[in-house]
């Protein structure tokens, strides 16, 4: 049996069929859509936005980012810059923030310490995706007298 990495290229090549190998491919599915910024319900986990306003609330950091435990530096994006909310991806910034296989995360700073806080829920139990940023829910959730920017669209 091949490994899996060559299958998935493989069947993405159209060079190999499902039907020659029994290999269970929910889970790339979910990692190959996120990666083509699709979406798909094969995901289980994806980034929990009102557990992280929560989180940001009680702490009040300036700054913080949201990604994937085991390739942070590769899925992060900024959602929190100079206690403003940041609502649409910086150029050369993808943030992928669902996964079946990596945890996504809460990462800020106080008093020069770095805080990672995993922050999920299951991708049957809500209808974010991937490419939601900042839904009306965990905005309302904010103080908006501390983050700037959510004074004037709550």
């Amino acid at each position: 049996m091949q490994n899996r990495t060559t299958f998935v290229l493989d069947l993405l090549r159209g060079t190999h069929f499902l039907e020659d190998n029994p290999l269970d491919l929910s889970g790339y599915l979910c990692h190959y859509s996120t990666m083509s910024r699709k979406y798909t319900k094969s995901c289980s986990r994806v980034f929990d936005w009102d557990k992280a306003a929560t989180i940001l609330t009680e702490v009040r950091p300036a700054n913080a980012w949201a990604g994937l435990k085991e390739d942070f530096s590769m899925t992060s994006r900024l959602i929190l810059y100079d206690k403003t909310i940041v609502d649409k991806n910086r150029e050369g910034e993808i943030g992928y923030l669902a996964s079946w296989w990596a945890t996504p995360v809460l990462v800020y700073k106080i008093d020069e310490k770095q805080i990672e806080v995993e922050c999920y829920i299951d991708s049957e139990d809500t209808e974010w995706t991937a490419e939601t940023i900042w839904p009306q829910s965990a905005r309302k959730i904010l103080d908006p007298f501390f983050f700037t920017q959510l004074y004037n669209t709550l």
